[in-house]
């Protein structure tokens, strides 16, 4: 696909803007906001003036970009009123918010240098399509920076339980948890070559997990695909033993395999 070829698509956000859903992305920003930092800073440019980060959320990711990015200019793009509502207080004078929806081309006026995203493209329906739209968005020498779920490994059947409730949900919505073997297999078009394309693992606490799993159970525990995927005994104890790994009462493990994929536009 050429670059601006990208349709945009309809997309929604499984997980939701509430204050559950917040207080779990300040969680998760905390559990992979080190391998995150690793990542960018290990595919910056000597010099970047112009730096993006889609879907930021309430801005920890946006201040995490900065930070590791040195970059002279930060936006953070997001839709959610909610979100920008807690990001915007937060801005400085290098780092701003602005609402957008980034299934569309965003930058008129500019060309990036970094556009970064972080557990965003698999609440989009086209990842190879929205990798397009947004290298298209990149000055000569930019450099496309994506942190995605690859495979989150457990044998703990709890967890386990988690994990297929949260698929199919993403599903009926024609999104994927798991998108970073889809980002492994994308052939860049012609112009650009592949920085980085590896696997980073994050092993979070029993007490993290537990919390973002609950927060995110708030959200969408009573949603008709998950209970009709899961059963609601089963849904209960779930919900009882997220509660005991928050309080450091189960000792139950997973790992996130995280697929960092680097791409730089050359031409």
């Amino acid at each position: 696909m050429a670059y601006g070829e990208a349709e945009p698509a309809p997309s929604k956000y499984t997980f939701g803007d509430t204050e559950a859903a917040t207080e779990r992305l300040v969680t998760l920003a905390d559990v992979f906001s080190r391998s995150s930092s690793r990542f960018i800073s290990r595919n910056m440019q000597d010099v970047s003036r112009h730096a993006v980060d889609l879907g930021c959320g309430p801005g920890h990711s946006t201040h995490l970009l900065a930070s590791a990015s040195g970059a002279a200019h930060v936006v953070g793009f997001e839709r959610s009123e909610a979100f920008l509502a807690l990001a915007g207080p937060t801005s400085t004078h290098r780092v701003r918010f602005e609402a957008a929806d980034v299934t569309r081309p965003l930058l008129t006026d500019y060309r990036a240098d970094i556009i970064h995203s972080r557990f965003l493209l698999s609440h989009l329906p086209d990842t190879a399509g929205m990798v397009d739209l947004w290298l298209s968005q990149l000055a000569r020498g930019g450099r496309l920076l994506v942190y995605e779920v690859d495979r989150v490994i457990t044998d703990d059947p709890i967890l386990q339980t988690y994990q297929r409730a949260v698929t199919s949900l993403l599903a009926h919505n024609g999104q994927q948890l798991e998108v970073g073997p889809v980002l492994a297999e994308i052939v860049p078009p012609a112009g650009v070559r592949v920085l980085t394309n590896q696997i980073a693992l994050v092993a979070p606490t029993p007490e993290r997990i537990g919390r973002m799993f609950y927060l995110n159970m708030l959200v969408w525990g009573s949603d008709e695909i998950v209970r009709a995927t899961v059963s609601e005994d089963a849904l209960t104890v779930l919900r009882r033993e997220l509660v005991a790994m928050m309080r450091g009462l189960r000792d139950r493990r997973a790992v996130w395999q995280i697929r960092q994929l680097a791409l730089e536009r050359v031409s």
